[in-house]
């Protein structure tokens, strides 16, 4: 299957910014947005301990009982799944969000 022009072009774009990347994953999440980086990073390792639960996501920053159902935590599923693979979390979340940020480009360009 030969890639049309337009479609070869998303795809070097898309691996330049992959490229770009690659070197910071093995960053912590402690920067900028901190606070929300450590609470979904805490959140992917509580699944990986105790088990997923989609439903009654863990939020221990806010006490007892920890439970926020704010939003359906399906990166915080996919980092438990990494994390027990034996990866750290830090760079668990981090590939969880390189690979969201690139399947999310290559539907944006699929649908211009």
């Amino acid at each position: 299957m030969r890639l049309q022009p337009a479609s070869r072009w998303a795809v070097v774009l898309i691996a330049v910014y992959v490229l770009g990347i690659v070197p910071t994953l093995g960053q912590t999440l402690l920067e900028t947005h901190a606070h929300r980086q450590t609470q979904t990073a805490m959140t992917a390792v509580l699944f990986a301990r105790e088990g997923i639960d989609m439903l009654r996501p863990p939020v221990p920053v806010l006490g007892p009982p920890g439970v926020l159902p704010q939003e359906l935590p399906i990166v915080q599923a996919a980092g438990a799944l990494l994390i027990d693979l034996g990866l750290g979390p830090d760079i668990a979340m981090r590939l969880v969000g390189l690979a969201t940020f690139v399947a999310t480009a290559w539907l944006v360009f699929l649908l211009a």
